[in-house]
């Protein structure tokens, strides 16, 4: 386990994750490939030693990609549609806070 300051790591946590919600915005590219790159991002050293910090965060985002696969359920011919308001929805929420 490393031992950085808690403090330290919720500010490079966001430093790390807002490029992201930046990319999502930005519509240049896929939403999809970005959210990807977030989650994997979360899975990395140090926030993954100290998943119960980036946990709810993971889920969150792997509950809205789901709706892609429409796991666990459909939501119709709209899922990507859905999927991807539903990213910028979120990125946004992240980068005003």
């Amino acid at each position: 386990m490393t031992d950085v300051p808690a403090d330290d790591m919720v500010e490079g946590l966001a430093e790390r994750l807002s490029p992201y919600m930046r990319r999502i915005l930005d519509g240049g590219e896929d939403p999809h490939d970005a959210v990807g790159e977030l989650m994997w991002t979360l899975t990395e050293r140090p926030h993954f030693e100290h998943l119960w910090g980036v946990g709810w965060l993971y889920r969150i985002w792997g509950d809205l990609s789901d709706v892609v696969d429409a796991y666990p359920a459909g939501y119709g011919p709209d899922s990507e549609a859905i999927a991807i308001r539903e990213f910028r929805h979120a990125a946004q929420d992240w980068l005003v806070r």
